[in-house]
This record gives structure tokens, sequence and C-alpha cells, in this order.
């Protein structure tokens, strides 16, 4: 979980480095927009009026800019929405515009052929040539907030597929989060588990209903002291069985047992390479009546070839709830940390 968490802030703290870097690179943005192209009402005018709306939507000053209308000599300021602006036979001037900052004016153009779609003003100004728009709903936004949010959403994606990856499956994420300190002591819920015992924990519990104490060893065995209390008001059956077996033993294993020449010989060596007890289909039971607490011993074999993933075990507890209803909790077990195994093991990661 922590591991998760620290990975979360460094890929936030890569995105925050990414977005200084781009705006290191900041994108001119500067535009110029054309609305209402109209004629004028006397008809012996030759010329055209339209509202001209220039745009610095990047985030440095714009400085000198021009804008030039095409086939014409000359141009006019008939109004502007603040000062700053001039006119000069084909073309406007404008002192400057800040970042974010707008400027609509209303202009006279000379000449029959207007501007459209296909024939737009030109806009630049000392450090970029801008784009012309017709129609200022059609004008670009600003790419900040675009770039922002686009790199927020690519780190927040990394970071879930990087979750889901280190977690195994979606339903492991759930639960790293959810039971975090259960299964910090190292237990796993099952995929055929109900979980209705630590389900009724808080998100910030520390004290389950189950927990392992301090391995030992004893008699060519490895001793798993586990604590269970019964926090229900009915009695609970417990069962305890091994599970650190490696797949590829039970398919050679079921290879071996349809060949008629296979020996004892051959099946023991096979479990001595995948470090299988002699007594792994056993299991250990216990009876726990409502409120009791009770420390059940469940052993393991000492074999050669033991790895720590060999130090698993497979606990199921059964019961009733509250209503009476029936529920069926199954949780894997498997050594947490490498401090936790007895020190006279020969274990091997």
């Amino acid at each position: 979980m922590f591991d998760i968490a620290l990975k979360a802030i460094v890929t936030l703290m890569i995105t925050l480095f990414i977005n200084k870097f781009l705006s290191a690179f900041r994108v001119r943005q500067l535009y110029v927009a054309v609305d209402e192209v109209l004629d004028c009402h006397e008809k012996t005018v030759n010329g055209y009026t339209a509202i001209v709306t220039v745009f610095n939507r990047g985030k440095d000053k714009e400085k000198g800019i021009e804008v030039i209308f095409p086939e014409t000599t000359h141009c006019q300021i008939l109004a502007q929405s603040q000062p700053g602006s001039s006119h000069t036979e084909n073309t406007i001037k404008i002192d400057r515009l800040a970042p974010g900052e707008s400027i609509s004016l209303s202009v006279f153009i000379s000449g029959r052929t207007k501007l459209s779609k296909n024939k737009l003003p030109l806009v630049k100004s000392e450090d970029v040539t801008g784009r012309s728009f017709w129609g200022k709903a059609n004008v670009w936004p600003s790419l900040g907030p675009v770039v922002v949010t686009a790199s927020l959403a690519l780190s927040i994606t990394s970071l879930l597929f990087f979750i889901v990856w280190k977690a195994g499956s979606p339903d492991k994420v759930y639960y790293s989060v959810r039971y975090h300190k259960f299964l910090e002591q190292g237990f796993t819920p099952s995929f055929d588990s109900d979980n209705y015992l630590i389900s009724q924990k808080s998100i910030f519990e520390k004290k389950y209903p189950v927990s392992v104490d301090s391995l030992y060893v004893k008699k060519g065995y490895i001793h798993f002291p586990i604590q269970i209390t019964n926090t229900e008001k009915s009695p609970q059956r417990i069962e305890i069985r091994e599970n650190g077996i490696d797949r590829d033993y039970y398919e050679r294993a079921n290879k071996l047992s349809s060949v008629s020449t296979a020996g004892d010989a051959e099946e023991r060596s096979l479990r001595v390479k995948y470090s299988v007890p002699d007594n792994f289909w056993k299991s250990t039971s216990a009876e726990l009546n409502p409120q009791e607490t009770k420390t059940v011993i469940f052993t393991r074999q000492i074999t050669p070839n033991l790895k720590k993933q060999h130090l698993s075990f497979e606990i199921k507890i059964k019961g009733k709830d509250a209503s009476g209803e029936l529920y069926s909790d199954v949780y894997t077990y498997n050594v947490s940390s490498s401090k936790n195994i007895p020190s006279e093991l020969d274990i091997s990661e």
C-alpha cells in the first residue's frame, strides 16, 4: 500500500514537472475572429462593416499586433471595446494584449469584396503570426487548461494501470485499500470468500478476528500460532489447510499418476523438487463458541528446497450472521516478510 502511495506521489510530481517543462516553451495563441459582416446602409458608399475580435490566449504578452485586411487599401475603426488601437491604410494596429485579454472593434472596410470564410484578415505580432477564424465561437480555447487536464488525466490513467498491475487485479486493489492492515499482516481474501467478518471492521481497523503470532520450529515442523476470535453470536467452524504448493507440482503429479510405470521413487523426487510435505492434503480444524478466542496451531513439515512462498496456509471460517444467514470466509496467509521466518530455517526467495 505504501509502495503504491509512493508511486502515486512520484507520478504527480512528474506531472507537475512536465507542466513546468511545457510552460518553458510557452505556446503563442494569437487569434482574430470576424463576425457580423454588413453592407452599408447608403448604397453609394463603397464598403462594409465587420466586428473584428483579437484574442491573446497564450501565457505571454503580445505587442505590436497588426490585423491586415486583404484586397483593400483603407479601413477605419468605428468603435472599440478598449483603447490602444489605431488604423492606417488596410491595417489595424493594437499596442499590446495581456495574456488572456481580447479586444473587439467595429471596423469599416473599403471595397465590395467582403470578408468571408475563405477570405479572412491576417494577424501577427512582434513575435508570432496568429490564426484567423470565421466567428468567435470557432476560436480555439486556451491550451493551458487543456494541457493541464490532459497531463493530469494521463497521470491518473497511468497511476490506475500501475496500481492494477502492482496489485494483480481490480479486486486486490480494493482489498489493499479497504483491508490495508489485514493484508499488511499477510492475509488476502480468496476469490470465493464472503469476507463477512472483515467487512464488519472499519477501514482504519488494526485488529482483525484472525492474526498470526511468531512462527517457530519444533521437531521438524514449522508452527503457525493462529489466534482466532469469534466476534459473532453463533459458533464458528474453523478449517486450516496447506496452501503454498506450486501449481506445476499438481500438473506433473497428475501426468505421473497416469503413467502405469511411475513408481514411489519418482513421486518422492517430484515432492522434493517442489518442497511438498508428506501430509499436504490434511487439514487442522477447530470449533469456536461465541466471543471465544482460541490459538490454533497449524504445522507445516520442513522439506527440502523450501521457499518463502511455501510458508502459506488457507483458513476457512464458517458460521451464521446476526440474521441467521450462513457465511463462509476464506483467507490465504503468506509470510509477509523474511523477518518473520524463524532464523534456523534455510529459506530462499
